[in-house]
């Protein structure tokens, strides 16, 4: 149900300026300008990469099923629409669900760290607290195990103190989750001779589609990294393990070059040069920056005329289909404009 909804979400968003694929490379976080874009121009930051692991097969029959039940109706190849029973169904059941939690974009690569974390640090001081120290680790990464053993070195003798405290500050913030939700963090720990669930078992245990259960857990962790981040005093351990986790940029490392040539003074023609790229390979390298720069300096590649009448094509228009906006300004205002001011646009109003 939880795919379903978040699938029904996020085409509500696109309406039809894009096809279904647009949806799943969103969910998969697919780093493209073109998705990186459509997250934000369509206010779907919150789910990206949020289903990182999702089969395109498994993607494209929930999407073939969606339109069986009459929840997405397709309006052209590939191109669907959420159905007025699909709006329904998401008002009476997104309440139900963690829609709420996902925070894709702010914790792209956090989210996954910290829960690695944690879960190899629980089963850490708790097989330690036995006076075991032979246990095959429960997460197979090695930064996670880095940064576990790190931190265990350095308080390996308040050990007896750490363990409660972890206890407690874990009880105290999974209270403010359902008992189902924290009943599947809780389940999936690992501790001294006490495995966490697979994938397969929660969702035996708690009656979910296989596909749910690595988005609920997903959400939890969102949503626990969200409450560290406003109540960092109350949970001294827990704020420590995401402490050093900051956010990596979005910006791909292609369009960062770029815009480090920008700021040396570089016109496009010369980068694309310099670079030996395509000059329309470093324009979207352009639109990617404005995605992200606060200070996006528009008016180097038009003047105000051009700035305004575009804007004014989007909102009389109220779409983001590029040939549709290109249709509706003069002939001499280019995709690039276009896709620029829509770039900023949506970045203002952040």
């Amino acid at each position: 149900m939880l795919l379903e909804a978040v699938i029904l979400t996020c085409n509500s968003h696109i309406k039809q300026d894009r096809t279904i694929a647009a949806t799943y490379h969103v969910l998969t976080g697919k780093r493209s300008i073109q998705t990186l874009q459509d997250a934000h121009l369509y206010a779907l930051e919150s789910f990206f990469g949020t289903a990182k692991s999702l089969d395109k097969q498994v993607f494209d029959k929930k999407v073939d099923q969606l339109a069986r039940e009459n929840l997405l109706r397709q309006t052209a190849p590939s191109v669907y629409q959420v159905s007025s029973q699909g709006e329904e169904w998401l008002k009476h059941h997104s309440q139900q669900l963690p829609m709420a939690y996902f925070n894709g974009l702010a914790c792209h690569e956090a989210g996954n760290l910290f829960a690695k974390r944690l879960l190899l640090l629980v089963q850490t001081l708790t097989n330690s607290q036995n006076n075991h120290f032979s246990f095959i680790p429960v997460v197979d990464h090695q930064d996670a195990e880095n940064w576990v053993r790190q931190f265990y070195q350095a308080n390996r003798f308040q050990e007896n103190k750490l363990l409660p405290q972890l206890y407690k500050e874990l009880y105290h913030l999974l209270k403010r989750f359902s008992d189902r939700e924290a009943g599947m963090f809780v389940d999936r720990l690992t501790g001294y001779k006490n495995y966490g669930m697979s994938r397969f078992q929660l969702a035996e245990k708690y009656s979910l589609p296989e596909a749910d259960v690595p988005l609920y857990l997903l959400a939890i962790t969102h949503q626990m990294l969200t409450l560290l981040e406003e109540e960092n005093t109350k949970y001294r351990v827990l704020t420590y393990i995401r402490s050093d986790l900051q956010q990596s940029p979005m910006l791909t490392n292609s369009a960062a070059i770029t815009q480090r040539l920008l700021h040396q003074g570089n016109t496009i023609s010369q980068i694309a040069a310099k670079r030996r790229l395509k000059e329309n390979t470093i324009y979207d390298h352009v639109v990617e920056i404005a995605l992200y720069d606060a200070n996006f300096p528009t008016e180097h590649f038009m003047d105000r005329n051009t700035h305004l009448e575009i804007i004014h094509a989007i909102n009389q228009k109220k779409t983001q289909k590029l040939k549709q906006l290109k249709e509706a300004v003069h002939d001499e205002i280019s995709y690039f404009q276009i896709r620029l001011v829509l770039a900023r646009t949506n970045r203002i109003k952040k």
